[in-house]
């Protein structure tokens, strides 16, 4: 072409956009000045190069196709709107390991497609196997050891994690190592934790027994001491020595134990007392008696009888008497003096002056003393003691009764008195009878009443208190009335002893002792979550084991976490006093966690709640669940834990669920923290007042027990409840309280309880009362004597009819029990027969010379017995009379040979007796004439 001249023409190409060749078009247009010739050419479209880059992908090891992260590619080079066609695959395989990742391309016509590999990554899943600690309290057995075990964190459904556990060996008191060996895991990355395996030492108590005994000055005589200890392992040579602080003078002494060091045992000693009570002596004036004679200086010296005191021991006291000369009675007093190792009692007498004329006939009756057995004692009899030797017993005579029995201690006068003897004797016109009353004395026995040693657990309800009774006879019962010092801190209180009176015993009681033992809680540290950078949450903590009712701000104690701010775990400490008022205390610790600022916050809270305890079991199984980001959801973690929370018994229980029971398995949220706080459930005891009855009668003699036992407050749950043993009784006037013990029902447990008692009242008013009249008359009808006396209705009553010389009663002992209405007796003396013998005997060789005369009479029979004619012989007494005494008497009449001139007629009206003669007194000759042998 010409420059400056353009040529005209037109492009054009065949229609498309694939890759391939196209026809590109030249159209001449109108050139006037030039001849145009077209030549066409060729449009290409070549293909697009595209490379397809599988992305490298990674899981941990959880043996679950169904976790695997989805294949993709990088697609690079291709235009937009036209897609490229491929596949993707991986290799088969969840064990831990590299799987190739593979690129498949499709048909692309338009692209020229390079395809680049990759591989699929399963790393290995970290686990942690953690020793458990053990512990256990030493007792040289290796077969007592607790099965050592391990928490094995990380597993993947049913894998198991291969370890094995041993522990460094030994048996005594110390700590030992737990070590922790891992198996074969080619899924896990493992790290192990050792522990350690405790053994404590044990506890051993030894506790000295109390021991008691009277003053007797005798270190022989002290009881052997003795300890009971508690805890030591069969086989180990535990020992220790027992002493006492010496001394033998009415006190307490100090019982010590002194024991040796032991590395296995925590050794605990307890002291005692060694107790040396007072001897009780009685100090007992004699009864003493003069003539008149105004003289002070004849007084018969004041003396005693002292009974109860050592061998050795001198017993301090005094004795005077009233003054005064005249005839009569004057108080004899007793003044003890200071006599520490006794408890004396004294008991005064009576000074007689009697008046010089006649005849002093002094009875004394027979005296008797026991000791209180349940069973009948009786004394009878009495002995005579006569002024003139010339005045015999068979000269007056005797009505009265001279006996006395009984049962029950106290004392039982004979009764005797100068009116129930009658002189018979008319040559002794001035006769004077003095009585000393015989006696029967029952001492009451003594018992001891031991309080049984007690105690508890601060805030745990007081066991019922017992009491060990020693030395009752047959059927015999004591009430016994038990308390505590008051107070229900931990420490040791008295146990009180208050018996109820009983005539018949002297009863010595033994205090005991009611421990309060301190109560074991535990402050647990809450765990914490905070976010990188922000302010730390308030620490706080919760407290179990605390008695019920009681506030947990009784727990002093404090917080701290270990300093730091970047992100991890930080430990939380609780801390504070290990022994608090009443309690015991055990500090758990916790963990602040510092968290990403991306991280998911999900909380767990355990439901929590409280109820009366009733017998059926409480379910608060189960959590909320707050999650910080909506997107989040429940369906995007798992549980493996468990969130039971179930009890039946009173206490506080919580769910033991951690953080560590939660994983997260959703890929698109890599940082959830789980925040757990466990749920409370507390069951409270319930309030039991066991109250026993009250009751009342008038006094009958028989005892009053009234078993009923009311239950109120909340009562027990259904089916359970307490076996109650009633002990009040009461059989004299006066008023008991109605005590009563008590077990749990089987299948019932006391911690569900909180049991008061609560004693009634027994009382024995005076009763009605009736006359027991005896009147004691002779065979013609006479009254001898009456005894009268009452007795409450139902009381039982024995008497004695007593002795009356030359008579028998009837009914030897009237008996009964006293009904609604006087009782009247009446009770016959027959006179007895005796025998009265005369024998007629040769006064040279004493043979029989005659028959004797043998008579049966009566007492106050009088007698004439004439004396036959004997051949050769000529009596000393023609016959021989007077009155019968009350026994039988024998008469020798002596016959003196006709031949025998040595008796002249001064010896002829001589008769001879053999009764009543005074002692180292051949012959006596009485008023009568008679000669008594």
């Amino acid at each position: 072409a010409v420059d400056g001249v353009a040529v005209s023409y037109t492009l054009s190409r065949e229609e498309g956009q694939d890759a391939g060749d196209y026809a590109i078009t030249v159209t001449a247009g109108v050139n006037p000045n030039y001849e145009v010739t077209a030549e066409d050419s060729t449009f290409h479209i070549t293909k697009k190069p595209v490379t397809i880059s599988a992305n490298e992908k990674t899981k941990v090891y959880d043996n679950d196709a169904s976790t695997d992260p989805e294949l993709d590619a990088e697609v690079t080079g291709t235009v937009d709107g036209v897609a490229v066609s491929y596949t993707l695959s991986r290799e088969e395989g969840q064990d831990a390991g590299d799987y190739a990742i593979t690129v498949t391309a499709g048909e692309n016509p338009n692209y020229e497609v390079t395809v680049e590999d990759s591989t699929f990554h399963i790393t290995k899943k970290a686990a942690t196997i953690r020793a458990n600690e053990k512990t256990k309290v030493y007792d040289n057995d290796a077969s007592t050891d607790p099965e050592l075990d391990a928490e094995v964190e990380g597993a993947v459904g049913g894998d198991v994690i291969h370890y094995t556990l041993d522990r460094e060996e030994g048996q005594k008191a110390g700590d030992y190592e737990i070590y922790v060996f891992e198996g074969d895991n080619p899924n896990y990355e493992v790290n192990v934790e050792h522990s350690v395996f405790h053994i404590t030492k044990r506890p051993v108590t030894i506790r000295a027994n109390e021991k008691a005994k009277v003053y007797d000055n005798d270190y022989s005589t002290d009881p052997v001491l003795d300890a009971v200890m508690e805890g030591p392992v069969d086989g180990d040579p535990v020992t220790f020595t027992i002493d006492r602080q010496q001394g033998q003078d009415a006190g307490d002494y100090v019982i010590y134990i002194t024991v040796g060091e032991y590395p296995n045992y925590e050794m605990t000693v307890e002291d005692s007392a060694f107790h040396i009570t007072k001897r009780p002596v009685t100090i007992r004036a004699n009864e003493k008696t003069k003539a008149y004679d105004n003289n002070e200086a004849t007084d018969p010296a004041l003396d005693a009888a002292v009974e109860g005191a050592v061998d050795g021991d001198t017993i301090s006291y005094t004795l005077s008497r009233e003054a005064g000369q005249a005839a009569g009675d004057y108080a004899i007093s007793v003044t003890a003096g200071e006599n520490p190792n006794y408890d004396v009692s004294v008991e005064g007498s009576t000074f007689h002056i009697t008046p010089l004329a006649g005849v002093v006939v002094t009875i004394t009756g027979h005296n008797g003393r026991y000791t209180y057995n349940a069973s009948v004692r009786k004394v009878s009899g009495y002995d005579t003691g006569i002024s003139n030797p010339l005045y015999t017993e068979a000269d007056f005579s005797f009505n009265g009764t001279a006996s006395a029995a009984g049962t029950d201690a106290g004392t039982y006068a004979m009764g005797l008195k100068p009116e129930y003897f009658t002189n018979n004797n008319a040559n002794f016109t001035d006769v004077t009878f003095v009585t000393e009353d015989g006696a029967l004395v029952i001492d009451p026995k003594e018992v001891t009443v031991t309080a049984n040693e007690s105690g508890k657990t601060y805030g745990d309800a007081d066991p019922a208190l017992t009491a060990t009774t020693e030395g009752l006879e047959g059927n015999d019962y004591i009430a016994v009335r038990l308390t505590r010092g008051t107070g229900e801190d931990i420490g040791t209180y008295p146990i009180s002893v208050r018996a109820a009176a009983n005539p018949n015993y002297v009863i010595r009681t033994v205090p005991g002792s009611f421990t309060i033992g301190p109560r074991p809680v535990t402050v647990t540290a809450d765990s914490k979550l905070k976010v990188f950078g922000s302010t730390d949450p308030a620490l706080t903590a919760f407290i179990t084991g605390l008695a019920a009712d009681e506030s947990a701000e009784l727990i002093r104690y404090t917080l701290s976490r270990e300093p730091g701010e970047t992100i991890g775990d930080y430990a939380i400490t609780a801390s504070g006093e290990a022994e608090q008022g009443n309690y015991t205390v055990t500090y758990v610790p916790a963990v602040l966690t510092i968290a990403p600022e991306d991280i998911v916050v999900v909380t767990i809270t355990g439901n929590s709640g409280t109820f009366k305890y009733d017998g059926q079991e409480k379910d608060l199984s189960g959590y909320d669940v707050e999650i910080s980001n909506e997107q989040y959801t429940e369906d995007d973690f798992i549980f493996s834990g468990s969130s039971d929370l179930k009890a039946v018994n009173a206490g506080t229980y919580r769910t033991g669920m951690k953080p560590e029971d939660f994983a997260n398995i959703n890929d698109n949220f890599p940082n959830v923290v789980f925040v757990v706080n466990n749920g409370q459930l507390e069951i409270t005891r319930r309030n039991v007042t066991l109250t026993s009855a009250s009751d009342s009668k008038p006094y009958d003699g028989t005892a009053l027990v009234n078993e009923r036992v009311d239950i109120s407050e909340e009562g027990f749950a259904e089916g359970e409840g307490v076996n109650v043993t009633v002990t009040g009784r009461i059989v004299t006037e006066g008023s008991e309280p109605n005590t009563f013990t008590y077990t749990m029902e089987a299948g019932t447990l006391e911690q569900n309880y909180r049991i008061r008692t609560v004693y009634g009242t027994l009382t024995i008013t005076q009763g009605e009362k009736h006359r027991l009249t005896i009147t004691y008359v002779d065979e013609k009808g006479e009254v001898l004597r009456v005894f009268t006396r009452e007795y409450a209705f139902g009381e039982s009553y024995s008497v004695a009819s007593g002795t009356i010389a030359g008579y028998r009663p009837d009914i030897t002992t009237v008996t009964g029990t006293m009904g609604g209405e006087d009782v009247e007796v009446t009770v016959t003396y027959w006179q007895s027969t005796y025998t009265l013998t005369v024998k007629y005997v040769s006064i040279t060789d004493g043979s029989e010379v005659a028959d004797p005369v043998v008579m049966q009479l009566k007492k106050g029979d009088t007698y004439t017995v004439f004396t036959p004619a004997v051949s050769g012989y000529t009596a000393l007494q023609s016959e021989v009379s007077g009155v019968m005494p009350d026994t039988s008497r024998k008469i020798t009449v002596f016959m003196v040979p006709d031949d025998d001139s040595e008796f002249g007629a001064s010896h002829r009206q001589i008769e001879i007796e053999d009764y009543g003669t005074p002692l180292g007194v051949p012959e006596s000759i009485l008023g009568g004439g008679e000669v008594i042998e």
